[in-house]
């Protein structure tokens, strides 16, 4: 059974040392001035908004070590039976998407049961608490009706699982960028709404992103703390267009690489540890919530040599009852969900074409990983003839099938649009993907 995160050590008893952790430390006089001067130790929830107010990030002790494993252990359980893949004895180390980083797109990583319940109870216990502690520090409101304001409400928004193992290839190094959500890549998608109130005036929704690491390892975020906050932010989330990335200009006017190494070593409100690099620990266990117009890059490097697992959160802090996407087909059909850049996720980069027809570690891919209804043929210019995850073309329909939206996307179809039989949503798992009020 899926270990229920409302019985994590935030909340309870359970997990002493992480508890004792993140309410002791909470009074620990932070390195930066504390925004929140107030004669009694705060609250944890309360404490880590502080530290997401001051820093734009915080890393919260969310899983007890076997609370950990559990977790971990139903999430590989999970991807050991996605439907769309064929059979394998070491289901840990099959590659289920191309590229280094890992994070999957196939549209069971999303739908399978224990993902529904992983949803619906970081939403209770780490997301709403969070988030209510952290509308309150901002002094935010929903947007007005009837000339009352409305209650602020949190929406978690559908992301993705990662696996990084060995034999995957090296994670890419990406730039300094900040993640802006971009509606303009589809016209069904609307601009990032401005249904909360502060101070009486109109504010932009806050989108969230970040992970729970479910290894035994400690992984890193590279980020620089409190960039969310300077004007820079603001105006890459004004300007939208997806992956606001800094020109190499702009990063040395800007002195990320200075600002990055000052933090090395740096801790804040007994929640967040820079190590020597001023890189952000995300210890086993734990969780890593940012704002995404935080100025981030990843770090490029090799695998490590056992699998590691994580799963990515979304979450969405907003004024009014409204979702930021249209979920409907997405949940009846089992299909590839927007996720919070408001991309629908491929399986591979256009990169991949290079290579499909010349190198069989990725010609064969398709066909050695996926069952044969959840592939689409292609050809390369030279006439080898290769297989993609995507929408299989029906007899007689080859030609049209190359236009389909998934084909030309990169992307899976829904679990009926294979032929897969699709998972159910309780009421609560369909809750989870909505706003509710805090």
């Amino acid at each position: 059974m899926l270990p229920a995160l409302s019985q994590l050590s935030l909340n309870t008893d359970a997990g002493e040392e992480n508890r004792r952790r993140f309410v002791v430390r909470a009074a620990e006089k932070s390195d930066t001035e504390d925004p929140f001067p107030i004669d009694i130790p705060p609250s944890p929830m309360d404490n880590a908004a502080a530290c997401l107010v001051t820093n734009g990030a915080v890393v919260l002790p969310t899983l007890s070590d076997g609370q950990r494993r559990a977790l971990a252990g139903a999430v590989w359980a999970a991807i050991a039976e996605f439907p769309e893949y064929l059979p394998s004895a070491e289901p840990q180390r099959v590659q289920r998407v191309l590229g280094g980083f890992g994070a999957f797109g196939n549209p069971s990583s999303f739908h399978h049961p224990t993902m529904q319940q992983y949803r619906v109870d970081f939403k209770s216990s780490v997301a709403v608490p969070l988030m209510r502690s952290y509308a309150a520090a901002m002094n935010f409101e929903g947007a007005p009706v009837g000339g009352a304001p409305a209650p602020v409400c949190c929406e978690v928004l559908f992301d993705r699982i990662c696996v990084r193992a060995k034999d995957f290839g090296a994670v890419g190094k990406e730039s300094w960028h900040r993640d802006v959500y971009d509606h303009r890549q589809d016209a069904s998608l609307r601009a990032l709404p401005r249904s909360l109130r502060k101070d009486g005036e109109p504010h932009r929704d806050e989108l969230f992103g970040g992970w729970t690491n479910l290894s035994d390892q400690t992984q890193r975020f590279v980020g620089i703390l409190g960039s969310h906050a300077e004007p820079a932010a603001a105006l890459a989330q004004e300007r939208g267009g997806g992956f606001a990335q800094l020109s190499p200009q702009e990063i040395k006017d800007q002195d990320v690489a200075s600002r990055l190494a000052q933090q090395a070593g740096r801790t804040s409100h007994g929640l967040l540890t820079c190590d020597a690099k001023g890189n952000v620990e995300v210890p086993p266990g734990h969780t890593l919530l940012f704002l995404q117009r935080l100025l981030h890059s990843v770090a490029g490097g090799p695998q490590p040599p056992e699998p590691q697992l994580r799963v990515f959160n979304g979450v969405r802090l907003c004024g009014a009852e409204i979702a930021m996407f249209d979920h409907r087909g997405v949940i009846e059909n089992n299909r590839v969900p927007r996720i919070p850049s408001g991309q629908v996720p491929p399986m591979y980069s256009v990169n991949h074409y290079g290579f499909f027809g010349k190198d069989d570690k990725y010609g064969g891919w398709g066909a050695r990983t996926f069952k044969s209804q959840c592939l689409f043929e292609r050809a390369s210019p030279a006439g080898v003839v290769y297989f993609t995850p995507g929408h299989r073309a029906a007899p007689g329909q080859e030609e049209q099938a190359k236009g389909y939206a998934a084909n030309r996307g990169r992307y899976m179809p829904g679990l009926a649009e294979m032929g897969l039989p699709v998972y159910p949503y309780s009421a609560a798992a369909v809750r989870a993907l909505q706003p509710e009020p805090l």
